[in-house]
């Protein structure tokens, strides 16, 4: 739920870089977009593994959320400090790594043994949402990518990227949408 929730907004963070980035910082500041693309997919991937401490937490796993947290200690930081060596890029780019090289571990120790759930449907929770934001709003980007002005070209991404997302998600991924309404509608 948290991954398909924020999955078009990250999306549309990596799609629209350009826009946001000259709408809130001014043009001085074009020479961040592509660090920005990269801290939307790993924004992303971490809002989407968030739920997993939740699970520990509700599971009466504190321990082993704190052993993982310590074993961390030691990935993490040397990770951060080789990645910095190479600029704020190098930085966003090793982040975005521990995410990639740390989901089948995380899974694996985390997850499975918990709620059971495979690899494969550990990975489509995760990682559908983010597919269907990526063809919706890279549809809208294509779409909108012929307007000049930058607020235009990101108010009509959205105006054309939110009702792909949804109805696309209305195909794929309906568990989702029916939460969404009922959440809406305060259905049951």
């Amino acid at each position: 739920m948290t991954a398909s929730t924020n999955a078009p907004l990250y999306a549309g963070l990596a799609f629209f870089a350009p826009e946001v980035v000259y709408m809130l910082f001014g043009s001085k500041w074009t020479g961040s977009v592509d660090l920005l693309r990269i801290l939307a997919v790993w924004g992303f991937l971490r809002s989407a593994g968030n739920p997993v401490g939740s699970l520990l937490m509700g599971m009466g796993r504190a321990s082993l959320a704190m052993k993982w947290n310590f074993a961390m200690i030691f990935i993490v930081p040397p990770a951060l400090w080789t990645g910095s060596r190479f600029g704020a890029e190098g930085l966003a780019w090793a982040l975005l790594g521990l995410s990639f090289v740390m989901f089948i571990p995380g899974w694996y120790i985390l997850v499975r043994p918990l709620c059971h759930a495979s690899l494969l449907e550990y990975s489509s929770a995760a990682l559908k949402p983010m597919l269907i934001a990526g063809v919706a709003v890279a549809s809208a980007y294509f779409l909108s990518s012929h307007i000049e002005s930058s607020p235009l070209r990101l108010t009509v991404g959205i105006a054309l990227a939110a009702p792909l997302y949804w109805g696309i998600s209305c195909k794929v991924n309906r568990d989702w949408v029916n939460a969404m309404l009922r959440l809406a509608w305060g259905g049951d």
